[in-house]
């Protein structure tokens, strides 16, 4: 591949990278309350009605799925996963639910004209409830990211760098359904229940 080719991808790459951080970097208004209907997987787990509720003491975990824009952008992993555990507190209502893990994410495109890094190191917190009467319960839940992000190109005597942070809030209403997914532009949450 001649120079002017490698310089022509590189440049093409970091446009679309500018694009993307310029994207990222405009001021958003609070997370809207998501709504319609979750999106179930194939075969999820519905749990039997019961004359006792089964919120208290309850746990499990959130799967959380990022899309990384940079990195699929070069055709790197796309996407960042994370297993957020959570548990649901005892005695009397409310049974307050809480959480918290975190999702890290590295992956590098190595090439002739040099090197191409994306990270992503995520807070995810979860809070909320678990209500509703026997047979009928329901998780409703805040999950918050909270995030930085970092592209380093290395090529031919260039180095840049293009951080990038910020935080985003979901509100979510789960069923108590092993499996039920919640999903949108660039994201997928996934419920998973222990008991």
């Amino acid at each position: 591949m001649n120079n002017k080719k490698i310089w022509q991808r590189v440049s093409f790459c970091l446009l679309g990278l500018i694009f993307l951080l310029a994207a990222c970097n405009l001021p958003s208004a609070p997370a809207p309350e998501v709504g319609g209907e979750p999106t179930p997987t194939p075969t999820p787990t519905v749990w039997a009605v019961s004359e006792n509720n089964r919120c208290p003491n309850l746990s499990g975990t959130i799967e959380v799925q990022v899309t990384v824009g940079p990195a699929e952008v070069v055709g790197l992993e796309p996407v960042a996963v994370g297993q957020i555990p959570f548990s649901v507190g005892g005695g009397s209502e409310p049974y307050v639910v809480s959480g918290s893990g975190s999702i890290n994410y590295l992956d590098v495109l190595i090439e002739e004209w040099g090197t191409y890094t994306v990270t992503l190191d995520m807070q995810v917190t979860i809070s909320g409830v678990c209500e509703g009467p026997p047979g009928a319960e329901v998780l409703r839940l805040t999950i918050t990211l909270d995030g930085e992000q970092l592209v380093v190109v290395e090529a031919q005597g260039f180095s840049g760098q293009y951080p990038w942070a910020g935080v985003h809030n979901f509100e979510f209403v789960f069923p108590l359904v092993d499996g039920t997914a919640m999903a949108g532009e660039g994201w997928v949450f996934v419920l998973y229940l222990d008991n």
